[in-house]
């Protein structure tokens, strides 16, 4: 009885943190739609694909420049927490505010002084090196606005991210509209910049709210903790820096051979398909990363975390994945406009791809909570080198399609490298359950997508078909878990984001 009292417990802070955050990103989803449809009106195809290489260049400088604090810095700060020593807190609090502050102020300086070459090397000519200087910004604050986000992170402040996700988002869709709707591509460079001034200005608030001890930090202490820092942030550093550049030669693959409006079209299925699936995975990073890293040591407790929030995810973003493949050729227009029905068919792969995401990620998850810095460098690079070889191959032969399908397939290996590593380093396996719920959810996926693909009445009939099936299944699954109501007390969990006011 304790056994599973203890287990409906563990259910219950799964879905209270999926449930605010999932809360949070359907509000944000909301102001998403509308604000990708104002820049997709105004600036069409090429503007967007021109953003796509604004945000490639800003996002790989300040992954490079940002040392992964922002990453590391959740593992301190949760590490710390966890410990009750208030010094240690402190020490972590202040090592990683110097830090940051450090090399946001390195990274700006440093896109600032290679703006030219940049812009020659990455568009042919020196046109954009005026916007790339003003990206330098961007990478300060950007970097700045990670060690806030990190603190919250480490504390468990969900609410707080929460909050913050929301005022950053109705704050973004004002700037992008003003600036957009008056300098169109002129004023590209400079929306980027000011999200993300708008994004640490509003974690600066929240930060400034919490209520903590205030206590002088040990010199030796914080550069220690510094130490500690960089040590496991660079492996984030790197990683992320594999990512980005993955993704700038991706895209520099597909405007020397389609063309910057194909970029565009690319860049609409993987913004949508990153909004969408901050449903799913956002909850991971704020609660349940924390969490394992304080049942690392325990073998047993860990991989019950794991296929506990595996199962979740599962069973809350399938609909979500069913309905995307099915209603697609009404998603892209309503974000985006009639000119990107080039990106449904990405979207759909990247799709099928992302079950097989939400399945590796908890895994990840374990790797970085044991502080395995290799592996996390190893597993997380194959991803990142082996998506650009697969464009690189098939891009002449298949088009820009290629981009969807190689996506999926990376997300494959990446689940089957993942999981050799956690049952080699943690005994892992998964439930017979969640084995089940992947291959329902698969096969559904992957139905409506042929049907989709043939006729769209029958992928509307069949997808409507699985949305109303394995949603009535996930239903049951969870109340299985947690009790009756389920969706009573996912509500009452989601009634928290409306008192913004209070703390």
């Amino acid at each position: 009885m304790v056994a599973g009292t203890e287990n409906s417990k563990s259910y219950g802070q799964i879905l209270k943190s999926t449930a605010i955050f999932g809360g949070s990103s359907v509000i944000n989803i909301a102001i998403g739609i509308i604000r990708t449809k104002i820049l997709a009106v105004l600036l069409g195809p090429a503007g967007v694909g021109l953003m796509g290489m604004y945000s490639s260049i800003m996002n790989t400088t300040s992954g490079l420049a940002g040392m992964g604090l922002s990453s590391s810095g959740i593992r301190e700060i949760a590490d710390a927490e966890a410990s009750g020593d208030a010094i240690r807190i402190a020490s972590a609090r202040q090592a990683l505010r110097l830090a940051t502050l450090a090399f946001g102020g390195v990274g700006a300086l440093s896109l600032l002084l290679l703006c030219l070459p940049i812009s020659k090397g990455v568009f042919g000519d020196a046109k954009h090196a005026g916007a790339v200087a003003w990206l330098s910004l961007g990478v300060a604050f950007s970097i700045f606005d990670g060690s806030q986000g990190a603190l919250l992170n480490g504390l468990r402040r969900i609410n707080d991210m929460a909050r913050a996700s929301i005022f950053g988002s109705i704050v973004g869709l004002a700037i992008a509209s003003a600036l957009i709707w008056g300098l169109r591509e002129r004023g590209i460079a400079l929306y980027l910049v000011a999200v993300t001034v708008t994004s640490y200005t509003v974690s600066y608030y929240f930060v400034r709210r919490l209520r903590l001890v205030s206590i002088s930090a040990d010199f030796i202490k914080i550069r220690s903790t510094i130490n500690t820092l960089l040590s496991l942030g660079a492996v984030f550093m790197l990683s992320g820096l594999i990512y980005r550049g993955s993704q700038l030669l991706v895209r520099l693959i597909i405007v020397r051979t389609l063309g910057i409006e194909a970029n565009g079209i690319f860049q609409a299925a993987i913004t949508v398909t990153n909004i969408y699936l901050g449903l799913v995975l956002s909850s991971m990073a704020a609660d349940y990363y924390p969490r394992l890293t304080g049942a690392a040591s325990d073998q047993k407790l860990s991989n019950q975390l794991i296929n506990e929030q595996t199962e979740v995810a599962l069973l809350l973003g399938g609909p979500l994945i069913l309905g995307m493949l099915a209603f697609a050729p009404l998603i892209i227009p309503l974000f985006y406009s009639a000119k990107f029905t080039g990106a449904i068919d990405i979207l759909r792969w990247q799709l099928v791809g992302d079950i097989f995401k939400i399945v590796s990620w908890p895994l990840g998850f374990l790797v970085l909570a044991r502080g395995m810095k290799r592996w996390f460098l190893l597993t997380e690079s194959l991803w990142n080198v082996f998506f650009p070889i697969i464009v690189w191959v098939g891009i002449r032969r298949f088009g820009l399609g290629v981009t969807g399908i190689g996506y999926m397939l990376c997300y494959i290996l990446h689940l089957c490298v993942m999981y050799l590593v956690a049952k080699w380093t943690n005994n892992f396996s998964l439930t017979l359950k969640n084995h089940k719920i992947l291959l329902i959810l698969v096969t559904l996926a992957v139905l409506t997508t042929l049907a989709a693909q043939s006729l769209a009445w029958l992928g509307y009939g069949i997808g409507l078909c699985a949305i109303i099936g394995f949603g009535w299944y996930a239903t049951r699954s969870l109340n299985s878990s947690v009790g009756d109501g389920i969706a009573v007390r996912i509500l009452l969990k989601f009634r928290v984001l409306l008192r913004l006011t209070n703390r």
